[in-house]
């Protein structure tokens, strides 16, 4: 099964440009909006280019559980049953310690209005357990729970992630995740919960309340496109390298 078959067949009708509602590589000054402490812009690692955004979290920072970014506000929620595809990746350092509690290192995250009930994230990137694990919640529908490789497998070097991302609580939704080209979850029906307004992404470290054990995460070349023109190849972090990046010397 190819990711690279999925999509319109007349995508590149229009230019990537156009499709393309995010993308931050953090070779500028550009980056995300803070939700609790801040990430950070730095060159310790990158995916391509020089720069990547780090995040970090230890307990004499402010906010005692969210280190995360995420779009502006008047282009972060989605849009009900239109399609989105959802490129980035991560790195996690090699001296990294497992959490004691929970983290999350990506997810989408409802758009709650004050009566809502609060059901949790409906997508979320998880690495506190010895595996990655993919956590999805819908409308009415059960949550499901995947376990990928070890995550020690993967320390000190870049995963790619891409997700295709149909938000529906009505049934008629799609979620799919690949790992560094590979397919490795699925879900289709609610994958989202019932509310007004659209759900949103976020990156970063949202961790338990009671771990105090210091984290810190990087993340690169993010970027969301959109529509039905919109596939794999618009938001693959190994398919879209930074190109001519300047000599320092």
């Amino acid at each position: 099964f190819s990711p690279y078959a999925i999509g319109n067949t007349d995508s590149h009708n229009l230019s990537r440009s156009d499709r393309l509602l995010h993308e931050y590589t953090f070779e500028d000054d550009r980056s995300l909006v803070c939700s609790g402490n801040c990430p950070v812009i730095t060159d310790e690692h990158a995916r391509n280019g020089r720069y990547s955004m780090r995040s970090h979290w230890n307990e004499d920072l402010r906010n005692d559980r969210r280190s995360e970014g995420v779009f502006p506000l008047e282009s972060r929620r989605m849009e009900w049953d239109q399609n989105y595809w959802i490129g980035f990746s991560i790195l996690l350092p090699e001296d990294r310690v497992r959490p004691k509690q929970f983290q999350i290192v990506a997810q989408i995250h409802d758009t709650n209005a004050p009566n809502d009930k609060r059901e949790g994230p409906v997508f979320t990137l998880e690495t506190s357990t010895a595996n990655w694990r993919i956590r999805t919640r819908g409308h009415r529908e059960q949550n499901q729970n995947v376990e990928l490789n070890e995550i020690e497998e993967d320390l000190g070097k870049w995963v790619d992630w891409v997700l295709h991302y149909r938000p529906s609580w009505r049934g008629t939704g799609i979620l799919r995740v690949w790992k560094d080209g590979k397919l490795v979850n699925v879900r289709k029906g609610a994958t989202a919960h019932r509310r007004e307004i659209g759900p949103y992404f976020k990156i970063g470290i949202y961790k338990g309340p009671d771990d105090s054990t210091p984290q810190t995460v990087f993340h690169d070349d993010v970027r969301v496109a959109f529509g039905p023109k919109a596939s794999f190849t618009d938001v693959d972090p190994a398919l879209l390298c930074v190109k001519d990046v300047p000599n320092q010397e």
